[in-house]
Formats: structure tokens, C-alpha cells, sequence
């Protein structure tokens, strides 16, 4: 157990200082390949630059380092010139480097010359500190901490100044909580032939922003065959981190966070491989997002984390636990989806966290795939995991609840509902990130109830590989004045699914909350409000038709009900607006028949059958098609599963398993043109121009099937081949062939073949 108060401390929910730059891992994405640009972004203050090859990049290692060793000044920083993100980054280039560059590093001090150590009295660490400094606070030698009994505050002088002592509480009692309690593997202490004892070394001298946490490689690889040892530093003004008043806070917060950072960096397998910008396949989301849940773990009186927690609440659409399409205090508001698993899977451990880490110590594995794992090992699905938490947390602010969400809900802010633009019966789609959420929200504007909302949720993306579990997970809310009713959405194994809510108030919100549980995608998912009551009918046989204003097409949906009473009944019509046709025409498709908009109500499906079918009399032939209406793309879309039927002057289409949608007969015409000219050509002053405005990529080859040519991205057109290789080099007289990749309008893709005569 950890005695957390023993040092009072008020627990400041509002005035909590924002952490400047990213302890441990950086924001700084860029990969090395030879020949080509290294760009590094920085984030938060640290430094970035751009690297045109690794030579480039030890180059700026081997400066740093040099200038450290030159500069005399206390105040000098590496981290000026040695950002975080450069540290981070080296750890995966660090087998590309030279053996130089290495030495250079390894001989940086990030222990101060002439440094004082002070050994914690739980025996777990040594920090180095210089008599000479003077941190913001705390200077003075009032008390100490019981060796025996490393909890206890003893009010006597020890030779040590405070704010040490109080560093080395914090970090006895991330010990206890993150080693002795969670059984996560012990930091793997840094040793060189001067600095030889197995204790884990912190520096408290002059880090800039919190702190930093500093890899190097383990020589010993029998004692450590995974993992990297590291060094933590500490920063001492805590004035400039807002934490004036309350030092202490900053204190223990940070040793929280970087302790664990220290921990991650011991349970890798190894940070070299795959030049992933994080260990081992562990998105930087995830690394400080679990980093930052520890420091409320350990030290609840604090709440730093609530400070990241705007930038989930102000954007709550952004994606979970990836590194891309997110803010920079995204990464660390991850801490909210990290508590809340722990609250409801684990309250009195992390082990959804611990589980992870380990099973990726024990055996490597992808990060998604091993976090499907650990949910089902909890006898749950990530999605739905994931969703429940999008869910909660609309229970913070003005309508907190810590029975549904954490226990700092009321200090969070109120996610923002904006009402959405609603045609009914038409679906409103939106783009939903991996790992991300989106709402559909209708608000009743009028002034009285509305007697039933049938909702259809429909995803309107190929679902892949990267959902293993379920795809999507979906809610509704009902928000009047406060939170009425959360309801649970049963969906199909596709993501598809419908519900009904009853007597909604005039001014009363309906929010469908919608997850997206595919790992890397983006995907578009589209929610439909249908205001309309029950029918009841006469048949169990109906039929709709429509008939084009020039007569020379129709359209029929025949129905066949399994029961005589259903809600929103489907329409058929044609459409005229000449957007369609001109989309058409642009994308070389000519339309054989007016366009037909067919809606079939998605509470239809499975209590009727339906045959739908186009007839169309101008010229119709085999080579017609059915074409679809993509109104997310703006473009026409070959339809599947049609048969067609000539009757005289007729043709029908037909099929048995309709969606709704805008449909027509259409024609594709191809006029792509490809010209390769001239043809034969002279080896002696002669040049082939290729030409056509669809052109995408050009390779040529030899009678011998070698590659001669090849150019694959932005193809000037027209092309000019100056009869030489790729190397530069002239080519023999003889038969080369030429293989042309283009795009016809219906954006696919086709090749055209074509030999050329090179002549003496």
C-alpha cells in the first residue's frame, strides 16, 4: 500500500498547469530511407529538423553532443539540441548508425560532473543532484524520510535538501504501486564502469518542461535480453510549470509518468526493429496515454490529467489510440479511455494494461490484434468497449454521473451536441476515424411531440479485416433537459440495424452515438430519422411504378409482405435533375434511361421480398449496364446482380435483392486514347511521345522481358522516351514493348500493349 498523504495536499481540480513538451516519446514522425528526405516534425516546443540521410542525422548527434561537452554554463540544456524526439528516434536508427556516432552518445553525461547522490530510503533509486542548485522551491533541509520505514516523515535535518527528499518519496512510492503492486518488470537500471550499482538513477538538475526519460542500450544481455535501460531527469522549476503553489503536485505527477515510461522502455522487445515510431508496434497514443492514467492512478489528489481532457471533450470524434488526426494533448487525453477501462474491467488494478504489456513481452504481436485479445479475455469485444466509454462520457459536466463515468466527471467538460440538418428518410453519412465516434443528432424544433422516430443505421464503407471482432457499436440518447434514456442499438454482424423511439418532446434531442471498431480505416456510416406511422394494408401483394415524362423508360417495384402492417411505406419515382446526366457524361457514361429513385424502407426488410426492375426502349443492348448513384462520391457506380430481359424494343433489368438508392441504365463509352508515335524509330536522332490525357504509368521493356523503363508516379503527358534506360544509357536498335497503364472515366484502371521499332 501507499501512504499518499502523508504531505497534505489540496486537490486542485481547475488551476492545473498544461505540460509543454512530451516526456519520453515525442511527436516527431519521419522515416529513413537512403536517397530520400527525412523530415521531422516537432511538437510542443521541441526542436525538429529535416534529415536528408542518416549520415545527416549522426551528424547532428555528434554537434549536439559536442556542444554540450563545450558548454560550461549551468543553464545549458541538451534538449535545446538533442530534442526528445532526436533521443527517441535514434533508439530506432540505432543499429544504422556508425560505430562513431554511437561512441559520441554514449559519452554524453546526463549525470552532472561532480554530482552529489542520494540513495531513496525504500533502496530503489539514486539521484543525482548538484549542491550548487537551486530548484524553485524547497531548498531548504526541514525533514527527511524514515530509512526504515521509507513512508514516514521524520521532521529532522538529514543533509538533504527537501525537494530531493520529496522526489524520492515519489519515486518510493511509484515503486511500490507500479513494481511491488501491478508486478510490471522493474526499470532496467543504467551502468556504465563509472556508475556501477543496480539502483535506477534519476537526475534532478536542469530538465526543461517535466522531465525526460533518457533510453540507452543494455550490454548486458544475459541479465536484460529485452528491453532498454534508461535514466530519468527530473526538471526543478516548477514555477515555470505553473505548479508555484503546489510543487509537490508536479513533483509526484511526473515521477508517476516517467517512471512508467522508464517501465515501457524496460518491456520491449526491441525499439530498433520495423522503424515504428514507438516500441515495439505501441502507438504513442497508447504509450502516453497509459503513462498519464498512472500518474491519477498513483496520486488521485493531483488530477493533472484533467488539464488533457478538453481536448477530448472539444472534439470527441477523434480517433482512440492512433497517432494520426489528433491534437498533441490528444495523446495524453487518451488517460480517459485508459481509467475508464480500468474502473469498469479492473477497479482496484490496471490489468487490462498490464495484460497487454505482457502478452507483447512474452511473445511480440501486433498492438491491435493483441488489444482485441486482452477484451476478450475480459469477455468483452474492443468495440463495444470503446463505444461504452463514447457513451459515458456524455455523463460529465452539467450532467455528471461517476456511477456511469470516472470520478472526476463533474469537473469535465460537457461534450457540445450540434444539431444536424435532417431530411427524412434520406440518411445522413459521415466519415467516422478508426478507434473514433460520430453523432447524429435530430432535435424536435416543432411544438409538439413526435409520436415515433424509426432510426436506420446503415455502414456505408466495405467493412475489412482490420475489425476481427465487430465493426461498429451504436446508442441513442435522449437528452431534454437532462440525460432520459440511453439505449443500446442491436446490430448485425455488417454493422446494420434499426430502432424506434416513442414521444419525443418538443425540443428534445435524439443523438445516435456511433463507434467505428476498425483499427486503421476511416469509414463512412450513414443514420436515417424516418417521422412516419404504421400502415396497414389490404394485400399481401403491392406494386409501385413509374413512368419517365418521355415515356421511353419505367420503373416497378413489386412487393410481397409476410405481414399487412408496417411503418414508412417505400416510393418510386423518376428524377430529372440534370446534375446526374452531366456527372454522366464527364465520366463517359451515357445514361439509356431516366434516373429512377427507389427508397425501401430498411423496416421492410425481412418482413417482405421485393423484385425491382428498369425498363428502358432507346437503343438498349448487351452492353448496357445498371448504374447506381454514389451520393458520397458524387458519381455513378455499376450495380451487380441485375439480369436483363429483351422484349421487342424493350430491355429490362431486373433484381431480386433491391437497396434504395437512384438507379439507371447506362452505356460506358471508352474514350481514352492512347498514341505512341513514331513508330518505327531512328536510334539516331528519334524520340517516342506517348500521349493521352488518362495516362497513369509507362513501362517498357526489351525482347528479353528486361526492364528498360518504367515510370510510375506523375507521368508527364505527353511523355517524351528519349530511347535511353532508366539507367541513362542508350538502348540498342531492336523490338521493345510498351505496357500503358490508364484511367478510364469510370475510374478504373486498364493497360494498352503496344511494340515499338528502335532502328539503327
Amino acid at each position: 500500500m501507499i501512504y499518499r498523504f502523508l504531505i497534505n495536499s489540496s486537490k486542485k481540480r481547475y488551476n492545473i498547469p498544461f505540460r509543454f513538451t512530451i516526456p519520453l516519446i515525442c511527436v516527431c514522425f519521419f522515416t529513413i530511407h537512403a536517397g530520400k528526405t527525412v523530415e521531422c516534425t516537432s511538437s510542443r516546443g521541441l526542436s525538429g529538423y529535416t534529415y536528408q540521410s542518416i549520415s545527416e542525422f549522426e551528424q547532428h548527434i555528434r554537434k549536439s553532443v559536442s556542444d554540450k561537452k563545450n558548454n560550461s554554463s549551468p543553464k545549458y540544456r541538451i534538449q535545446e539540441q538533442l530534442s526528445q524526439a532526436d533521443l527517441f528516434y535514434l533508439t530506432k536508427a540505432w543499429n544504422q548508425l556508425s560505430t562513431t556516432a554511437k561512441n559520441e552518445y554514449l559519452s554524453l553525461t546526463i549525470i552532472p560532473d561532480s554530482a552529489r547522490v542520494f540513495t531513496t530510503p525504500g533502496n530503489h533509486f539514486e539521484i543525482y543532484y548538484m549542491p550548487s542548485h537551486k530548484a524553485s522551491h524547497l531548498n531548504d533541509d526541514n525533514y527527511g524520510f524514515d530509512r526504515n520505514s521509507w513512508q514516514i516523515k521524520q521532521s529532522l535535518p538529514n543533509g538533504i535538501p527537501d525537494y530531493i527528499d520529496e522526489i524520492g518519496w515519489a519515486l518510493d512510492s511509484c515503486w511500490e504501486l507500479e513494481v511491488n503492486r501491478f508486478n510490471f518488470i522493474a526499470p532496467i537500471p543504467y551502468k556504465d564502469n563509472e556508475y556501477r550499482s543496480d539502483k535506477y538513477k534519476v537526475v534532478a538538475y536542469n530538465a526543461s518542461d517535466y522531465g525526460f526519460t533518457y533510453p540507452f542500450p543494455v550490454s548486458d544481455k544475459f541479465t536484460y535480453p529485452k528491453g532498454w535501460s534508461s535514466i530519468i531527469d527530473i526538471a526543478t522549476n516548477w514555477t515555470a510549470l505553473r505548479y508555484d503553489t503546489n510543487p509537490l503536485d508536479a513533483i509526484r505527477v511526473t515521477c508517476a509518468h516517467e517512471f512508467f515510461h522508464a517501465i515501457q522502455f524496460s518491456m520491449t522487445w526491441n525499439v530498433l526493429e520495423n522503424f515504428n515510431l514507438t516500441l515495439d508496434d505501441y502507438p504513442l497514443a497508447w504509450l502516453e496515454g497509459t503513462a498519464t492514467s498512472i500518474e491519477e492512478i498513483a496520486f488521485p489528489e493531483v488530477n493533472d490529467y484533467v488539464r488533457y481532457s478538453s481536448h477530448y471533450f472539444s472534439a470527441p470524434e477523434r480517433p482512440f489510440l492512433h497517432d494520426n488526426d489528433i491534437t498533441n494533448g490528444f495523446y495524453y487525453a487518451n488517460s480517459l479511455l485508459m481509467l475508464y477501462i480500468s474502473k469498469i474491467l479492473s477497479p482496484l488494478s490496471i490489468d487490462f494494461t498490464r495484460t497487454l504489456l505482457f502478452n507483447n513481452y512474452d511473445k511480440q504481436q501486433p498492438f491491435y490484434s493483441n488489444l482485441r485479445t486482452v477484451s476478450n479475455n475480459f469477455s468483452k469485444q474492443w468495440t463495444d468497449i470503446l463505444h461504452d466509454f463514447h457513451v459515458a462520457s456524455f455523463y460529465t459536466g452539467k450532467y455528471a454521473d461517476t456511477s456511469r463515468f470516472l470520478n472526476d466527471a463533474q469537473v469535465f467538460d460537457t461534450i457540445t451536441v450540434r444539431d444536424d440538418s435532417i431530411v427524412y428518410s434520406q440518411p445522413l453519412i459521415k466519415k467516422v476515424f478508426p478507434y473514433g465516434m460520430r453523432l447524429f443528432t435530430l432535435r424536435n424544433t416543432t411544438t409538439f411531440p413526435i409520436d415515433s422516430l424509426h432510426l436506420i443505421f446503415e455502414h456505408k464503407s466495405q467493412n475489412t479485416i482490420s475489425a476481427a471482432d465487430i465493426p461498429w457499436s451504436a446508442s441513442i440518447l435522449r437528452i431534454h433537459k437532462s440525460i432520459d434514456t440511453s439505449i443500446s442499438v442491436s446490430l448485425d454482424n455488417d454493422g446494420n440495424g434499426y430502432h424506434t423511439v416513442y414521444s419525443i418532446a418538443p425540443d428534445e434531442r435524439v443523438i445516435a452515438i456511433v463507434t467505428n471498431g476498425h483499427a486503421l480505416e476511416s469509414k463512412d456510416y450513414g443514420v436515417s430519422f424516418n417521422d412516419c406511422t404504421d400502415n396497414t394494408y389490404s394485400s399481401d401483394t403491392i406494386r409501385f411504378s413509374s413512368v419517365a415524362p418521355d415515356s421511353q423508360s419505367s420503373a416497378t417495384a413489386l412487393f410481397t409482405l409476410d405481414t399487412t402492417i408496417l411503418p414508412c411505406a417505400p416510393s418510386l419515382d423518376f428524377v430529372t435533375d440534370k446534375i446526374y446526366s452531366e456527372k454522366a457524361n464527364s465520366m463517359s457514361l451515357i445514361l439509356k434511361s431516366t434516373p429512377f429513385l427507389f427508397l425501401y424502407p430498411h423496416f421492410w426488410q425481412g418482413k417482405s421480398s421485393c423484385v425491382f426492375s428498369i425498363t428502358a426502349k432507346r437503343g438498349v443492348g448487351t452492353d448496357c449496364d445498371v448504374y447506381k448513384w454514389n451520393e458520397h462520391l458524387q458519381q455513378w457506380e455499376k450495380s451487380s446482380g441485375f439480369t436483363n430481359v429483351t422484349t421487342g424494343d424493350y430491355t429490362t433489368f431486373t433484381t431480386g435483392v433491391p437497396v434504395s438508392g437512384l438507379y439507371s441504365i447506362g452505356k460506358f463509352v471508352d474514350n481514352s486514347k492512347i498514341s505512341i508515335y513514331p513508330n518505327p524509330v531512328s536510334l539516331k536522332n528519334g524520340t517516342v511521345i506517348f500521349s493521352g490525357k488518362s495516362i497513369k504509368n509507362i513501362t517498357i521493356y526489351d525482347a528479353s522481358g528486361k526492364l528498360i523503363v518504367n515510370k510510375s508516379e506523375n507521368v508527364p503527358i505527353p511523355y517524351q522516351w528519349d530511347l535511353h534506360t532508366k539507367f541513362n544509357r542508350p538502348v540498342v536498335p531492336g523490338l521493345y514493348f510498351a505496357v500503358v497503364g490508364y484511367e478510364t472515366g469510370l475510374n478504373e484502371r486498364s493497360i494498352y500493349k503496344h511494340k515499338i521499332m528502335v532502328t539503327p
